[in-house]
């Protein structure tokens, strides 16, 4: 993914923190599971109306990116171009694994501001089994997206949502700085193997971790993130 992108949904904390913008967060609608489990493969459990990724500029899959679950939002243009060997689908809105809470049926798992552009012989995939959605999108449209009746040109496709950025960058400076200071680290992290550790310090109200590497496994792959000593009401 390409400039400020955000997950708005997967680590929010079950208490209320700060809201976001917008009204992003946790689960949306009526159809919202009343827990959560670990990511797995089982059963769809449930469906939320909210956004779960939100890109301000383009969303590019690359490499061997697999799957982005929930709804998603990018205000410029999605390119999927993976390298050889890779597996040629990308699934969006309803992952193979993961919370299992898809946005409903035959809604925008994918909102793009412009082109959509998918290499030769690779497909852009919105249904898993009975769940299926649509994609949205304001530009053209290259390549091969399923089901065939996802996709949707609409040059308002993501009209609702553009103020969201500029939102989105005050809110994330004011939980960095304090003023015009940098607000001081309240915890630190580590990454073993393909989990990065972060670890608060069980009191202030925003908890604060500098990261100054790639969100990724030792390997340069998948990483999974786990959080301990945050405390309930808090915002990371």
């Amino acid at each position: 993914m390409a400039t400020a992108a955000a997950m708005v949904g997967v680590l929010a904390p079950a208490a209320a923190a700060d809201p976001l913008p917008g009204g992003l967060g946790p689960c949306l609608g009526s159809s919202c599971p009343p827990s959560w489990n670990d990511p797995n493969n089982g059963p769809v459990v449930g469906y939320d109306e909210n956004i779960n990724i939100y890109v301000g500029g383009d969303f590019l899959v690359r490499e061997a990116a697999a799957e982005a679950e929930g709804k998603i939002v990018t205000l410029g243009r999605f390119d999927m171009d993976k390298r050889d060997g890779a597996s040629a689908i990308y699934n969006v809105g309803v992952a193979g694994v993961g919370s299992r809470v898809p946005p409903p049926d035959g809604s925008d798992y994918l909102s793009v501001g412009g082109d959509i552009t998918i290499a030769a012989g690779e497909r852009l995939l919105a249904e898993e089994g009975a769940n299926s959605g649509r994609v949205a999108y304001a530009g053209s449209l290259s390549g091969t997206v399923n089901p065939l009746t996802a996709p949707r040109e609409d040059p308002e496709a993501v009209a609702p949502f553009t103020g969201l950025r500029p939102e989105l960058t005050e809110a994330s400076r004011c939980y960095a700085y304090e003023g015009d200071a940098h607000r001081a680290t309240t915890g630190s992290w580590t990454r073993v193997g393909d989990t990065f550790t972060f670890t608060g310090d069980g009191t202030s109200a925003i908890q604060v971790f500098d990261v100054d590497t790639d969100l990724e496994s030792a390997t340069g792959g998948n990483a999974g993130f786990t959080f301990n000593g945050i405390p309930d009401g808090a915002t990371v």
